[in-house]
């Protein structure tokens, strides 16, 4: 299976907001630890400033970056995830021209 770069980024519920404030822990360490846990490639880790409050950045599949989104959206410390996954636009166009080659639209029957 190819493994894409996977973007995941969010906010913090208040619960997740107090813990960050009032603890030292080291947030970078723990993201990387949770994406070794399921074989993921570990890239960045950042706390943004804006509408989101985190960016995490890594490489795996969908399988792998859709469980890593459930199991921290358990713990209840965030108010939105969005799992975005990165591809390739040369991809994508081959994969038009083939449609386009041999797809009858309902209207063309």
């Amino acid at each position: 299976m190819t493994m894409a770069r996977m973007i995941m980024i969010g906010t913090f519920s208040e619960k997740g907001v107090r813990g960050l404030m009032t603890n030292d822990l080291d947030r970078e360490a723990i993201v990387k630890k949770t994406c070794e846990a399921v074989g993921v490639k570990f890239v960045s880790f950042d706390i943004l400033q804006g509408p989101f409050d985190f960016m995490a950045v890594a490489e795996g599949n969908a399988e792998q970056g859709v469980a890593m989104k459930g199991a921290v959206s358990l713990s209840g410390d965030f108010e939105q995830i969005h799992l975005c996954t990165s591809i390739s636009l040369d991809a994508v166009r081959s994969n038009v021209k083939k449609i386009m080659g041999t797809y009858t639209p309902p209207s063309g029957s």
